[in-house]
């Protein structure tokens, strides 16, 4: 599976409000009814999300969407374009 991010960080919750597109509240309900990771304890009164779990999570609700992989739909344009070429040269 391929990650969204370059290299594993620490995220906040407004970073991860801003890749997910769901304020902390929603974020919070989710975590409790275990449908988001949970975030990392970084001392009495902060806490953050690892960026390979959030883009694992991100990932997840693509592929259950049934998105396909930018390379997936790029072979199968290319598939297309062949059999349109190959099939307009038979006429």
């Amino acid at each position: 599976m391929q990650t969204l991010s370059q290299s594993r960080q620490l995220l906040r919750l407004k970073q991860v409000e801003a890749k997910t597109g769901y304020k902390s509240s929603t974020l919070y309900l989710k975590i409790k009814k275990g449908e988001f990771p949970a975030p990392i304890s970084l001392g009495a009164r902060a806490v953050a999300w690892d960026s390979e779990c959030v883009d694992a999570w991100i990932e997840s609700r693509i592929e259950a969407a049934g998105c396909k992989p930018q390379a997936e739909i790029d072979r199968l344009k290319r598939l297309s374009d062949s059999r349109r070429k190959s099939g307009g040269a038979q006429k």
